[in-house]
């Protein structure tokens, strides 16, 4: 059985799933995902815990080598989450980050290839 760890960049301005009411459609886009791959539990952190631009020297680097060891399946949400686990040589396999403003996701034949090479990933 996989430990499977999603990686995003940083919170989002929106209200998230503290209030079940608000609607959130990049976590309600991720959830889709996971559960389209079949996987019921995950955990879930970010590169970053503040709201806004991030840049490398926000990272804390330590944090993520800590957290990520325990998980023998990492998925990283956009390019930016990616890098900061290229530059520690953490194995992970790159999602394209779910927000509504990611216009690849309007493509459904790209969604669609980017989960079944992320279900191949989780086997």
């Amino acid at each position: 059985m996989n430990n499977i760890l999603v990686i995003g960049l940083n919170p989002s301005n929106k209200p998230t799933l503290g209030n079940r009411h608000t609607k959130n459609s990049t976590f309600d886009r991720l959830h889709r995902w996971m559960d389209d791959l079949g996987v019921e539990y995950f955990s879930f952190m970010n590169v970053n815990d503040r709201q806004g631009q991030t840049t490398m020297k926000d990272v804390d680097f330590d944090l993520i080598a800590e957290a990520s060891y325990k998980y023998n399946r990492i998925v990283c949400l956009g390019g930016f989450a990616s890098r900061v686990l290229d530059r520690m040589g953490i194995r992970h396999f790159r999602m394209p980050h779910p927000s509504p403003l990611n216009r690849q996701l309007n493509d459904r034949e790209y969604e669609r290839t980017m989960i079944d090479e992320c279900r191949r990933y989780l086997l």
